[in-house]
């Protein structure tokens, strides 16, 4: 888990009944989204979380909703938590009521080997996409600089665990010059990687890699990988 961040759920539909034809649009939606620490809690209707909404504008571009978890509530390290989407149409009714559709799933949470930290001597930042989708042919553009003296730096790509992903720059960055790279989601194999979210991690000077961890001496930030739009 990295620290001071809040998980997000997000979903989306293809029912008709929700998103609409090309003949018919609905632009009213009504979601739940709970959260449980077992199956039977979540069956049961026992959650430690929930939210409901309705949203006036339905994402046509995706058909997706993205929510973050309150940040009010704590997760555990290395526990298995159960979560379930509801989706109502609340204009179209059956015999037995309200038209709703549920899927649920699960996730375990991990303790990250990435620190996040603030560093006065680098910065990176996200420029555009994100999250983006490697499948569909988008690419991701990072913005980088050093700010104290000349320095070497590496741009490296982590999972949310610590594993290394790939080294998208290593070089001597002038003070002050911006910098931009690209990256397509692919490791250094030059593999797909799968969904998810990932850490762009700047190194600047002799700072070392611990492991696979980056030092103190870096600053990062999130990426997320989806699989389509």
């Amino acid at each position: 888990m990295v620290r001071e961040r809040s998980p997000i759920f997000y979903f989306s539909s293809t029912w008709t009944a929700i998103v609409g034809t090309a003949a018919v649009t609905h632009t009213a939606v009504a979601f739940e989204l709970k959260l449980a620490s077992s199956s039977a809690q979540l069956t049961a209707g026992t959650t430690f979380w929930y939210t409901a909404e309705m949203v006036s504008v339905w994402n046509t571009a995706d058909h997706i909703i993205r929510r973050a978890l309150d940040s009010s509530v704590t997760l555990a390290e290395g526990a298995t938590y159960f979560w379930s989407v509801t989706l109502y149409n609340n204009t179209e009714t059956t015999s037995t009521g309200t038209l709703r559709i549920t899927a649920t799933d699960f996730f375990v949470t991990d303790r990250s080997a990435i620190a996040l930290k603030s560093l006065k001597d680098a910065e990176v930042k996200v420029d555009r996409n994100n999250p983006f989708c490697p499948a569909c042919g988008e690419t991701t553009k990072f913005r980088y600089l050093v700010r104290t003296k000349d320095a070497r730096i590496k741009l490296h790509v982590f999972t949310i665990s610590g594993k290394h992903v790939a080294t998208l720059a290593e070089h001597l960055a002038i003070k002050d010059v911006l910098y931009t790279t690209e990256w397509d989601g692919r490791d250094a194999a030059g593999r797909p990687v799968p969904e998810g979210m990932y850490v762009v991690t700047i190194v600047a000077g002799d700072a070392p890699l611990l492991g696979l961890v980056p030092a103190s001496q870096s600053m990062s930030k999130h990426i997320g990988v989806i699989g389509r739009r």
